[in-house]
C-alpha cells in the first residue's frame, strides 16, 4: 500500500475512534451466547433451530466475505464501514422487536451482512491514517475488535438481561452501533484529504491475487485459527461445569475473560512485528503453540489446569489475526486489492468456524474421549504452521 506511505503523522485520535465504532460489529456476535438460553424459552426453539441461529454468521462469512472484498474497491471503503455498523444496528433492531425464528433469523442475517462488509473495509480506511512505521501496530489493534466488542458484551449481558431481559441487550448493542455509524462518519470527513485516493482508486482486485501461496497461505492459516479458537471458546463453559464446584455462570464469564485476554493478543502482534520479528515465525509457533495447549485443556479433566491452558492459548492464538490483518496489504498487488485480500482471508475464517465445533464433535464421538478433539485441534495447528512459511519470503 505504498500510496499511503506519504502520511507523515499517525491519527492515533481518529484510529482509536474507527477501532472502537468497529467493536461495535461484534456486539451482535457476543450478544447471542449469552441469551440462547432465554431465546430458547421464549421461541420454544429445538437445539437445530438454536444452532442455526449461532452458525448464520459464519455461513454469511464463508460464503459473502470474498464478494464483499471485491466490491468494497468499486463501492468504496467508507460508505461500506458505514452501511456494516449501520446494518448491525437495524438487524439488532429487527431482533429486539422480533416474535417469531423467522424474524430472529432475518435480524440475524442483516447483522451477519453488515458484519461481513464492515470488517472488508476497516482494515484498509485505518492503513490511509497512520504511517508505514506504525501500521503493523494499527492494523494488529484492528484485530482486536472481535475480542473487544464479543468480551464487552459477554461481561454486560447477565447484568443487561437481569434488568430487563435479552430484549434490552439488543437494544443497548443497537445504540451503540448508532454511535458506531455516527463515529465513522465524522471521523471519515474529518480525515477526508486522507482518505481521497481510496475514492479515486476504485478498480477491481486482481483474482491472480488469490492464487499466490502467499494469497492461500493466509486463508488457511485463518481457516486454522478459526477452527481452534471458536473449537475451544464454544466448549470451553460446558467443560468447566463438568467440574461440580464450578457454576455455569462463572464458567462464561472465565471465556469472556478468555476472549478479552486473545485481544491483547492481537495488539501484541503488532509491536512484534515492528521489533523486526518475522510473520511466518509469529504465524507457526503461535499455531503450534495454540494447538498443544488445545490438546491439553480438551484432554484434562481438572477446570483449574483447563483455566490455567486457556490463558495463553487466547492470548498466544491473539497473535495469529493480528499478524493477518497486518500482511494483507503486502499480499495484495494493489492498494484498491487489499479488500479483496481480507475478504479471501475472512472466507477461510467463515470456514474454519464451520468446521471446527463440528470436526471435534464428530471425532470425540467416534473415538469416545474428548483427547481426539484435542489432537484434531494439533493436526490442524501443524497444517497451518507449515502453510505459515509461504509467507517466509515477504519483508
Amino acid at each position: 500500500m505504498n500510496s499511503t506511505d506519504d502520511i507523515s503523522t499517525t491519527k492515533w485520535t481518529a484510529i482509536w475512534a474507527l477501532f472502537l465504532a468497529g467493536c461495535t460489529l461484534a456486539l451482535h456476535v457476543g450478544k447471542l451466547p449469552a441469551a440462547l438460553p432465554l431465546l430458547v424459552d421464549e421461541f420454544g426453539l429445538s437445539l437445530a433451530q438454536s444452532g442455526n441461529l449461532v452458525s448464520i454468521y459464519s455461513l454469511l462469512i464463508a460464503v459473502l466475505a470474498l464478494a464483499a472484498g471485491l466490491a468494497v474497491a468499486r463501492i468504496g471503503y467508507v460508505r461500506f464501514a458505514v452501511a456494516g455498523v449501520t446494518l448491525g444496528m437495524l438487524g439488532s433492531i429487527a431482533g429486539l422487536t422480533a416474535d417469531s425464528l423467522l424474524g430472529l433469523m432475518l435480524s440475524r442475517a442483516c447483522e451477519g451482512l453488515g458484519w461481513v462488509i464492515g470488517v472488508v473495509s476497516f482494515p484498509t480506511i485505518l492503513a490511509c491514517l497512520c504511517t508505514a512505521r506504525d501500521r503493523p501496530v494499527v492494523l494488529g489493534l484492528w484485530g482486536a475488535f472481535m475480542g473487544v466488542g464479543t468480551g464487552f458484551i459477554l461481561l454486560t449481558a447477565p447484568t443487561l438481561q437481569s434488568m430487563g431481559g435479552w430484549r434490552l441487550s439488543w437494544l443497548v448493542a443497537s445504540l451503540l452501533s448508532l454511535i458506531g455509524a455516527l463515529v465513522v462518519i465524522v471521523v471519515c470527513y474529518q480525515q477526508r484529504v486522507h482518505l481521497l485516493h481510496l475514492r479515486n482508486n476504485r478498480v477491481r482486485a486482481k483474482f491472480a491475487d488469490f492464487r499466490s501461496k502467499e494469497a492461500i497461505a493466509l486463508c488457511v492459516v485463518f481457516c486454522v485459527y478459526s477452527l481452534q479458537y471458536t473449537s475451544i471458546t464454544s466448549f470451553l463453559p460446558t467443560l468447566l461445569s463438568e467440574d461440580p464446584d464450578m457454576l455455569l455462570s462463572n464458567a462464561t464469564y472465565w471465556t469472556a475473560l478468555l476472549i478479552l485476554i486473545n485481544a491483547f493478543g492481537n495488539i501484541s502482534a503488532g509491536w512484534l512485528l515492528r521489533q523486526g520479528i518475522s510473520r511466518f515465525s509469529i504465524l507457526s509457533t503461535a499455531l503450534v503453540v495454540t494447538g498443544v495447549l488445545a490438546l491439553i485443556i480438551l484432554s484434562s479433566k481438572d477446570a483449574t489446569l483447563r483455566i490455567i491452558a486457556a490463558f495463553p492459548l487466547t492470548l498466544v492464538g491473539g497473535l495469529i489475526p493480528g499478524t493477518l490483518f497486518s500482511t494483507a496489504p503486502l499480499v495484495a498487488s494493489s492498494a484498491a486489492g487489499v479488500g479483496g485480500m481480507i475478504g479471501f482471508m475472512l472466507m477461510g475464517a467463515g470456514l474454519g468456524q464451520m468446521i471446527g465445533p463440528i470436526a471435534v464433535t464428530r471425532v470425540v464421538e467416534w473415538a469416545g474421549d474428548w483427547f481426539a478433539g484435542g489432537a484434531l485441534l494439533l493436526a490442524a495447528g501443524i497444517v497451518g504452521a507449515v502453510c505459515a512459511t509461504w509467507l517466509r519470503r515477504l519483508p
